[in-house]
Parts: structure tokens; C-alpha cells; sequence
């Protein structure tokens, strides 16, 4: 007796299956990708509500011991596995009360600092470098709660910071928060760590009022502002980047 041929499966059956297995795929990450945004709308809220609940988070983003004079947190924000946001303002967050849309208490009033800790990503991270350095335009990507328009220019240089070396570009233009522009100082920080084990950047964006708005870039007394190196510096020391 001749055995009985066994049945050969179709390639469209392997498709089927394949697609149906992306089907899958894509609902799950659509369930995590809402779940990730739910809980970190649920956490900010929350944040806002409860100082003691903010500070801790922005402790664990970006540990310190005691802020600068004057700066209170006021939110964080993280994407697991991929960023870290941290902010904090010169206006603080009503206790017990989440801001409505429109309303400006608990934004920025003259002053505010923003600190994101992102895995890098190649050509973005060589982007930032090359901008803070000098040797490139800033990223057109770079659009984090502060816009700054029509930049000039400032001062460029590099402070040591607890033993590690802080790059940082002043800039001067039109700065774009809370619905509102007020002409300001811009300085951004790119802070290396050594080691820097977790492959990841590090960058802090510190705003403040422009001392003299009506005066030339070139003519305008920077001590004291957020434009001078010592006061980057006594500004940084506050925060343990690298910890």
C-alpha cells in the first residue's frame, strides 16, 4: 500500500497568520501606548494637586538637595525606557488645585528651568552637540515648552559642575510661554557625564528676563543673568545630573 501524501499547508495560511500575529502586534502597542498616556495625564494631575507628591517625582528626575532661591517643581514627565522631563517654575502650582485651560498660575512668570534625560538617538544627539558647541543650527526639532524665535547669540563656553563638564550656548530673542512672548535669555545646557554609563543625554533649557531689551546683544551687561558663567554654574551645582 502506497502511503497517503500528507497535505501540504498553503503560503497564504503563513501570511494569514502573519498578518493576524501584526494585528495583534499593533493593538497591544496601541492598549500600552494609551495606558502609558493615561497614567502619565493621571500622574501630572495629581502633581499638581499634591506638592509634597510633585517634589518627590522631580527628585526622582533629577535629584536634589535644595533648589535655587525662587524656583519651585512644577511637573514632570517620562516616556518609560526612552525620556525623563522635569520642569520647574518662579510661579508655583496652587496646592490642591489642578490649572484649567487658558489659566497662566502655575506656568512661568520671568524665570523657569526644564531638565530632559533622553536615550540617545545618533543623528538628533549629534544635532545638539554640534548647536551647543557652536558648530551647528539649532535643531528644528527642539521645541520643548519654551520656544525661543529670531535667536542671537549670547556667549558660548563650558563650566565644570560637581566633576563634570557642562557645555552651554546663551542665546537672546522672543520667548514663547504660557501664551505669551516676553524678549529673554535662553542658555542650554549639555551636561557630560563621566562615566556616562546609561548611554543617555542630558540637557537642561534655563530661561530668564533680558537685562536691557532695547540694548544691542554686543552692548549688554551679562553679569548676574542666566548668560554668565558663574551664575550657570551656581545655578547647575544645585542639581545632581550625573547621580
Amino acid at each position: 500500500m502506497q502511503p497517503t501524501p500528507k497535505k501540504q499547508t498553503s503560503p497564504w495560511m503563513y501570511i494569514g497568520c502573519g498578518c493576524a500575529a501584526l494585528v495583534v502586534l499593533a493593538m497591544v502597542a496601541m492598549a500600552v501606548i494609551t495606558y502609558l498616556t493615561y497614567r502619565q495625564g493621571k500622574e501630572l494631575a495629581e502633581g499638581w494637586k499634591d506638592p509634597a507628591k510633585r517634589e518627590a517625582r522631580a527628585k526622582e528626575v533629577l535629584p536634589y538637595d535644595k533648589l535655587p532661591e525662587g524656583y519651585y517643581p512644577m511637573g514632570t514627565i517620562s516616556i518609560p525606557f526612552f525620556m525623563d522631563m522635569a520642569m520647574f517654575t518662579d510661579d508655583p502650582p496652587v496646592p490642591g488645585k489642578a490649572p484649567k485651560a487658558g489659566e497662566e498660575t502655575g506656568g512661568f512668570k520671568e524665570r523657569g528651568f526644564i531638565y530632559v534625560k533622553a536615550r540617545q538617538t545618533g543623528r538628533k544627539a549629534r544635532q545638539l552637540e554640534d548647536f551647543v558647541a557652536g558648530k551647528g543650527p539649532a535643531p528644528d526639532w527642539l521645541d520643548i515648552k519654551a520656544k525661543v524665535n529670531d535667536i542671537d547669540i549670547l556667549r558660548r563656553g563650558e563650566v565644570e559642575v560637581n566633576g563634570n563638564k557642562v557645555v552651554y550656548t546663551a542665546s537672546r530673542g522672543e520667548v514663547d510661554h504660557n501664551g505669551k512672548s516676553t524678549q529673554g535669555i535662553t542658555t542650554m545646557m549639555l551636561v557630560g557625564c563621566r562615566p556616562n554609563s546609561d548611554r543617555r543625554i542630558r540637557v537642561g533649557i534655563w530661561f530668564g528676563p533680558d537685562p536691557d531689551p532695547g540694548k544691542p546683544a554686543k552692548e549688554l551687561n551679562l553679569t548676574g543673568t542666566n548668560a554668565d558663567p558663574e551664575e550657570i554654574r551656581k545655578f547647575a551645582e544645585h542639581f545632581q545630573f550625573c547621580r
